[in-house]
This record gives C-alpha cells, structure tokens and sequence, in this order.
C-alpha cells in the first residue's frame, strides 16, 4: 500500500459525503491534516480483522471487500464500491475492526485518521448530528440487506443486489458491477455460485439484464422489482 498527501481534490471529494458537508474552508485545512491518499493494488490488504483501527476510510476508485473469518470460514459481509465511506463504526466501538478489507482491483481511498478525527468532532458539534444520521442510515440498510437474505428467495436476492446498487432512471444507465469473483458474490447472498449463475442467466435469457464482463446492464427493472413484491 503506497501513502501520499492528501490533495485538495481528496477534501473536495469528502466535502461531497454527507458525513464532511457543511465544513468551512477553515474546517477544510484542519482535515486535510490528519487525512492521506491511499492506493491498494488488487488482493492487498487494507486492514485485518480484529486489528487496532487507525483509520476510516472513503473509497474513491475501485472495490472492496468486506470479510469476517470464523474457524477458517470465510464470510463475505459487503462490497465496497466507489465514493463510499467504510469502517467508521470500528473508530468507536473500541473492539478494533470487526471485519478484513482486500482489495479486489486496483484502488484510491482517502484515509482519515481516527484519533485526530474524534478530537475534530469534539470541537465542531454539527459534526456527530451528522456522524449519527450516516451511520443509523448503514445499519437500517444492514437490517434490510440481512432480512433479504434470510427471507428470499435466490431470485429475489439477486434482483435485490442489482437493484440496490443501480444507478440512474433509465435503461441506458441502470448499470450495476458485479465482483469479479463470482464466488465472493455468491457468498455474500447465501447461495452457491451454481445458483448465482443460473438465476443471472435466467435474467439475462428472458432479456431483464444484459451481462457485459463484470457489468450488468438492467434492461427490465420493473420485472426484477416485481419479484420483490
């Protein structure tokens, strides 16, 4: 893992997150301090479970997984995808992390500093309002994801993933990537990857998807959010 200075451009980005909006310049210079460019080549480790957290992180480019390991069991927890803010419940539960994160493709985070962190927070009191709202929104998104898992069925599941991380309104742009290894997704959803690949292929042969290497275009969501109803 190679560690640079945080640029300007790596504030602005932090500006755009709902946890950082609403700081001043002033507030800007004092974070830019205790934050750092970061870049992980594909299969490194940012972090292992149960280590000390140092550090949250915003992830610019790239994806991460998220993986707990128990009596050798490997389980995946979630993928992180770009523009996204993780680990930030490790700086406060004083347990370390409670998850391992590798990167599976070449990828930038910005690195902000726990302890320097919790000391601006202390100081600027809009901060943990703001702390408080993103993080209970993680965990009620937590609690739905988990009851889709033990609740679904194995299309149900996989129309839920698609369609929770979609993007935009119209067919040409309601694109989701998948891990590029179909494993690891498979793992996350409760299922074996023989079951992830025949309901993906029943999608994609009744044309509700179009699969494009590790890109999933969704040319029918109306018919994937039928099966959640």
């Amino acid at each position: 893992m190679n560690a640079y200075p945080c640029r300007p451009a790596d504030t602005d980005r932090l500006l755009s997150t709902h946890l950082f909006s609403g700081c001043s310049p002033r507030e800007l210079e004092v974070i830019r301090r205790f934050t750092s460019h970061r870049t992980l080549k594909s299969q490194e480790v940012l972090f292992w479970q149960n280590d000390a957290c140092h550090a949250f992180y915003y992830l610019i480019d790239g994806c991460i997984k998220l993986c707990r390991r128990n009596q050798q069991v490997e389980r995946v927890v979630n993928f992180v995808e770009g523009e996204q803010i993780f680990a930030e419940s490790a700086v406060f539960a004083g347990e370390g992390y409670p998850f391992t994160a590798v990167a599976l493709e070449d990828s930038e985070l910005i690195a902000i500093q726990a302890y320097p962190f919790v000391r601006f927070a202390q100081s600027h009191p809009t901060l943990p309002a703001r702390l408080i709202s993103h993080m209970s929104r993680c965990l009620h998104r937590q609690y739905r994801e988990r009851e889709h898992l033990v609740m679904q069925s194995a299309e149900q599941k996989v129309a839920a993933y698609l369609l929770n991380r979609c993007n935009g309104s119209n067919a040409a742009e309601v694109v989701c990537r998948l891990p590029k290894r179909r494993i690891d997704l498979a793992n996350l959803l409760s299922m074996t990857p023989e079951t992830l690949s025949r309901t993906l292929k029943r999608f994609k042969d009744t044309s509700w998807i179009q699969e494009q290497g590790c890109t999933i275009k969704v040319m029918e969501p109306s018919r994937l959010r039928a099966l959640l109803n």
